[in-house]
C-alpha cells in the first residue's frame, strides 16, 4: 500500500504487479527485434540450457550504495538459483509448463 500509495488495501491489491505477467506475455515479441528462431523456448527443462542464457549478463547489486554492475556467470550460485526458481515453477504449472511466456515472471520463492 505504501508503495502504490493506494491505501484502501482491496483497491492496492488490485495494484499488484503480479497481475501484468499476462500484458508481458503478449507485448514479448512485439518489443523484440530477434528473428523468432533464437528465441530461447520458456519450457525448456534443460537447468545448463538456462544457465547459459544468464552467462554474460549484467546485473546491478543493491548493495553498498552507490550501486555497481556485475557480470553473471552461467556457473555462479546466483544464477543457479534463479534457474532453480524457474524449474521449480514450470513443473508446478498445469502441465508441467508455462502457457505464455509472462507465466515465468511468477517465480517461485
Amino acid at each position: 500500500m505504501f508503495w502504490t500509495g493506494v491505501y484502501n488495501a482491496a483497491e492496492a491489491q488490485r495494484t499488484s504487479p503480479v497481475n501484468d505477467w499476462h500484458l508481458a506475455g503478449l507485448l514479448a515479441s512485439l518489443l523484440n527485434t530477434n528473428a523468432s528462431p533464437v528465441f530461447f523456448p520458456v519450457n525448456n527443462p534443460n537447468t545448463n540450457a538456462w544457465a547459459a542464457q544468464f552467462n554474460g549478463l549484467i546485473a546491478w547489486t543493491n548493495y553498498p550504495p552507490p550501486y555497481t554492475p556485475i557480470i553473471l556467470s552461467s556457473n555462479s550460485a546466483a544464477v543457479a538459483s534463479v534457474v532453480n526458481a524457474i524449474q521449480s515453477t514450470r513443473v508446478s504449472e498445469p502441465g508441467g509448463l508455462f502457457l505464455e511466456v509472462g507465466n515465468i515472471s511468477r517465480l517461485a520463492h
